[in-house]
């Protein structure tokens, strides 16, 4: 498997213009289980292109992403939005001690060696200080299912479902969670063809383990052209976010 720290430089600005945003609903509830004041410091950890860090900023709190992948981190810069960045890692944010009141892990926690990550969580942390994980998983439905089985007909690598699952099983029994909370949203992301291609491609299991890329290509095409109404196809999503005190 290609270095987490590196596997989506090739994929950033299709990253940056066509991954989906988080729930309203979702923010609010980390927010609310959190008990975020109202001048929180947030550290978003592995924050990619800045979706999820210019959510937070948006709500007038204070944001720090934090990533390894110095082309995710210019793409972040240059969309603005009030977050500051900074490279670094979930095991080695550069950070100080007890500085932050939330960690923020959209669509990454499944990247991080959970021992170590949640070593620096508790070292970053404030002692009222709280951590928060969350990903948009596809759910289920006929062209969500087909989607599927295009995907695993031609892709060699990781699926992102599969992996963020899994994440939160580990996450949830591990020895420095407490306090778990984990809640569910629905959310749903409408398509064009450009935007659905450029929304696979997205996917770091389809920049990396692509086989027979032609026929890959090929086979989303039809998929699309069988399942599109008035030009557009919809993702839908289990939006999942995860809330707990670091031991």
């Amino acid at each position: 498997m290609k270095d987490p720290e590196k596997r989506f430089s090739e994929v950033a600005a299709d990253y940056a213009k066509y991954r989906p945003s988080y729930p309203r609903m979702l923010l609010d509830w980390i927010a609310l289980t959190a008990r975020l004041p109202k001048k929180a410091r947030i550290a978003d950890i592995g924050c990619g292109t800045g979706i999820s860090a210019r959510l937070w900023a948006a709500r007038g709190v204070s944001v720090i992403g934090v990533d390894p992948n110095n082309d995710m981190l210019t793409l972040a810069r240059a969309e603005g939005g009030g977050p500051e960045y900074q490279s670094g890692s979930a095991q080695a944010t550069g950070l100080p001690d007890s500085s932050v009141d939330l960690i923020s892990c959209a669509q990454s926690f499944h990247w991080f060696d959970v021992d170590k990550a949640q070593t620096e969580f508790s070292r970053v942390l404030k002692p009222s200080g709280r951590a928060c994980a969350f990903w948009n998983l596809r759910s289920r439905g006929e062209f969500m299912d087909a989607y599927e089985t295009v995907i695993s007909a031609h892709c060699t690598d990781s699926h992102e479902a599969t992996h963020d699952r899994a994440a939160i099983t580990r996450l949830l029994g591990h020895q420095r969670t407490l306090q778990a909370s984990e809640a569910t949203f629905s959310s749903s992301q409408p398509m064009e063809r450009e935007a659905f291609f450029g929304r696979v491609r997205s996917a770091s299991y389809v920049a990396h383990g692509l086989k027979e890329p032609d026929n890959f290509w090929e086979a989303l095409d039809k998929l699309f052209d069988k399942y599109e109404k008035g030009g557009m196809i919809t993702f839908l999503y289990d939006s999942i976010a995860v809330v707990w005190k670091v031991r």
